[in-house]
């Protein structure tokens, strides 16, 4: 998670200007609050979907995860796990091209990424936060279920919490029009508050 940050704060240094909203969906909340823990000076706010601080449930059943990944292929593992990642109203059609997508990954990195992230524990980095934090949540979401994202948004000061209805754990892609509508309404007044405060945003 810490490599997947430092790489995402070269990214922001060289083409985003030096400082950047930061969004991140499921692991991507994971890596964008490491992102604040080793790289606070680039980040000008935090979208924190279907994500957590802490998992105790995904934590406990990291062996039998593990061993899972390692007595199956991807695409095995892609008709076993993809389905229960969606809402129950998804289409048909955004279930199976998920279940294409996980299939297509590499193995020994999924491995690796899923070693290291269920048993993350991110409450003391989440009450650190000094930005603005926006925290969503599909409300069919049972890989993250909403009460940990109540929880989250509970820990960092300030965060404004939002549950996505008719959508699982990828939101965005489930509801994209209440997603994006809560993103948008959240963007425009972080950058509203930094016009007032700075004048312009070429003041930063």
């Amino acid at each position: 998670m810490a490599r997947f940050a430092a790489d995402t704060a070269a990214v922001i240094q060289t083409v985003g200007g030096g400082q950047a909203h930061v969004c991140g969906l499921s692991m991507g909340g994971i890596v964008a609050l490491h992102l604040w823990r080793d790289h606070p000076q680039v980040v000008l706010s935090l979208v924190l979907a279907d994500t957590w601080a802490w998992h105790p449930v995904a934590a406990a059943g990291q062996g039998a995860r593990l061993a899972a990944i390692d007595a199956n292929d991807m695409a095995s593992l892609a008709r076993m796990r993809m389905p229960a990642v969606y809402g129950p109203g998804a289409a048909p059609s955004l279930v199976l091209r998920g279940v294409e997508t996980f299939a297509s990954l590499d193995k020994s990195v999924y491995r690796a990424a899923t070693a290291e992230l269920w048993s993350v524990e991110m409450r003391g980095v989440a009450a650190s936060v000094t930005v603005p934090t926006l925290v969503l949540v599909g409300d069919h979401d049972s890989i993250a279920p909403p009460h940990l994202s109540h929880e989250l948004a509970a820990l960092i000061p300030g965060a404004q919490l939002v549950v996505v209805p008719d959508a699982g754990h990828l939101s965005n892609e489930e509801n994209p029009a209440a997603f994006n509508l809560a993103l948008r309404t959240f963007l425009e007044r972080v950058e509203g508050g930094m016009r007032r405060m700075y004048g312009t945003h070429g003041d930063r």
